[in-house]
């Protein structure tokens, strides 16, 4: 009975189209290359025990808004610290559970 479920939820899944493209996957390992470095810095996030039943569209675009008001702020602070304000900001990729 469980093999047959497990192999229905195969099926399914398998006819899907993928979570992540290929070529995401290749521009986020060239950014944690940058990460590595130390041109580029990482925000991660996301909740770790989330629940089906909690992802609404109005909460998950809550969370983007505020992890994007955090990658905004972490790419100024080099600016904002610099003594003559024309320091690079520092590029932030953001890996996120949404």
């Amino acid at each position: 009975q469980h093999l047959e479920a497990l192999e229905e939820a195969i099926q399914t899944i398998s006819s899907l189209p993928p979570l992540v493209q290929h070529w995401e996957t290749k521009q986020l390992r060239h950014r944690l290359a940058e990460v590595f470095h130390k041109k580029r810095f990482v925000l991660q996030a996301g909740d770790c025990a989330e629940q089906f039943k909690d992802c609404s569209p109005k909460g998950l675009e809550s969370r983007v808004r505020v992890l994007e008001q955090m990658r905004f702020l972490l790419e100024s602070v080099p600016r904002i610290l610099s003594e003559d304000n024309h320091r690079p900001k520092v590029p932030v990729t953001v890996i996120r559970r949404a």
